[in-house]
Formats: C-alpha cells, structure tokens, sequence
C-alpha cells in the first residue's frame, strides 16, 4: 500500500493540535476555569495543576475566583453552574463565565437575636442600622445580618453568667424534698412565712434558686392561705406563679419566642405553675404531685399555653 505523504502532510497543517481550551471548564470534574496563572492571581483565584492537561505551561485551572456586584459578593462561575443571578464584567474568561450571585434577599426580615437582645434581619448593603450589627444570625448570604432593636447591654457578660448560676443551683437540687407540696416549709428569707402542707412551692423554689444566684425579686405583699399573718401584718411572700405569669417580678422581662430561642435561665410559667428552662425543651421546677424537684418536658408540652421571662440584670 502506498501512502500519499504529501495529503498527510497538508492535513497535518490544517489540523490543530488537540488542546483543552483557554478560557473553557477545568478537566476531571474540577470546578474552576482554564486561564493564565497571573490572571488567575489578579482576580484573587486559586491555581491548580493538573486540570488542564494538555495546555502550555503557564495555562491552569483557576477557581475560588471571588467577585462583586453592586458591592454584594459573589463568586464567578460558568453561567450553567450558577444557582443564582449571573451578572458580566467582573470575571475573567469569555461571556459563558460570570459573577454568580446568590439571592440578596433570603432572611430579609426574618427575626433574630443576639445575647437576648432582638432584631431583625436586613440587607445591609440597602438598608441601615440605627443600633448593633451581628453576623451569622440570620439565614441567606453574608449581606444579610442582624440588626439588633436596642442599645447594647453592658450588663450582657454578667446577665448570661446569672442565667448560668440559675441553672446550675436548680440542676444541684434535682430529686429534692425541701420544696414538697404535702410538708409545710418555711421561706428561708423570712420565717414568719409559711406554705403549709398541701400547698404547691415552685414559685418558693425559682424564688430561693434565684436568691441563691444573687438575684433579688423580691417579696410581693401576698399572704396566699396564710390570713394570719396578713392581719398580723407579716406577709412577705414570694412571687406567686401568676405574678410571673402577669409580668410583675421585677429584673425579668417577657420574652417572646418570635424574637429568638428561649435559653437555659429563663424561667417559664403557665400561671398556675413556675419553673426554670434548663435547655433542650427541658425544665426544672418543684412538682406538687411528685413532691419533689424534677427536670422534665413542662412547658413545652402540646397545647400548653406558657409564658417565658428573661433576667435584665
């Protein structure tokens, strides 16, 4: 057989030679783009070798290439791979690779907090804060944070280590008697008040875990059962759990659930009964029918009706 070496010649020169194309995708399931290592370097990317076999040298794979558009952040991408809005001018490469931004909007408006202080999710790129700016509690891209609604607390370190006491004394006495409701017992502050037998003694309880804590709510002017010592004019009693209930103890504010998670030290009431959030959906509070303290799911139960308030300091 003969070979004709002068067509093979000619097809030689009109063919060329089998390259992985600038400017094209990275090879071997890598993401990233095929271009010049100082491009890749002056657009902040990260070079790759390997990816881009049969390139000269000087040609790598490039990704992590960072960008903006209208100062919200993003990251360039083949416009096939980009989940978001694309947008031109800020990449390198052709008119297929392209700043990938996510959507701006997601979280904005949802509720946040921080510290037990509420807020409010915005873009901030649009939108201004009249107080403090946190990151991280808001879902969505990066612009979108957490605007908190009020001043900064300089009491913040000292009330979360409080809340933190609370929890720990309540805990220390899970499986005690001392508050049970068929003994009676006298209030540790003043002993001229008596919960008798048969009475319920979780508002004493959060009232001597919280005294014990170093937090003084003080003695509302309410005798209960105890008409005695109201004509004798004695009554010092604790905050009853319908007092918690009304949001009349002072140094606790009410909390609601729309403006953040409830958090170990808070104190939980439904009313007629009081405890203290030790986390995780759990309480801790004196039972009257078990007559003793537990830790336990009330509170968070299905169709209980509670309210959840915070120390201020």
């Amino acid at each position: 057989m003969r070979f004709n070496n002068k067509l093979i010649l000619s097809l030689l020169t009109v063919v060329p030679s089998t390259l992985a194309a600038v400017n094209g995708k990275c090879s071997y399931g890598k993401k990233g783009i095929c271009i010049s290592t100082s491009t890749c370097t002056r657009y902040g990317g990260s070079s790759s070798v390997g990816n881009c076999p049969n390139d000269r040298n000087d040609i790598r794979c490039c990704d992590n290439i960072p960008c903006k558009h209208n100062n919200v952040p993003g990251i360039c991408k083949f416009t096939n791979e980009c989940s978001g809005t694309t947008y031109s001018g800020h990449c390198p490469g052709g008119s297929d690779f392209k700043c990938c931004v996510t959507d701006t909007t997601k979280g904005v408006g949802e509720s946040c907090a921080f510290n037990g202080r509420a807020g409010r999710c915005i873009n901030v790129n649009k939108s201004s804060c009249e107080y403090d700016i946190v990151s991280g509690q808001c879902p969505g891209p990066s612009n979108v944070k957490c605007c908190l609604s009020s001043k900064s607390n300089k009491n913040e370190a000292k009330i979360s280590q409080a809340m933190q006491k609370i929890v720990s004394i309540a805990r220390k006495n899970i499986g005690g008697t001392e508050w049970a409701a068929n003994s009676p017992r006298e209030c540790k502050r003043n002993k001229n008040v008596v919960f008798v037998a048969g009475e319920n003694k979780c508002n004493l309880f959060v009232y001597e875990v919280l005294l014990a804590a170093g937090i003084d709510i003080g003695t509302p002017n309410t005798c209960g059962r105890q008409l005695i010592l109201r004509l004798e004019g004695k009554c010092a009693r604790p905050p009853t759990a319908k007092d918690w209930y009304d949001g009349k103890v002072k140094h606790f504010e009410y909390f609601s659930p729309s403006i953040g998670s409830y958090l170990p030290g808070d104190i939980i009431t439904s009313g007629g009964h009081v405890g203290i959030i030790s986390g995780n959906r759990k309480t801790i509070s004196a039972s009257g029918k078990e007559n003793k303290v537990v830790e336990n799911d009330w509170g968070f139960r299905s169709g209980q009706s509670v309210r959840v308030y915070r120390y201020t300091g």
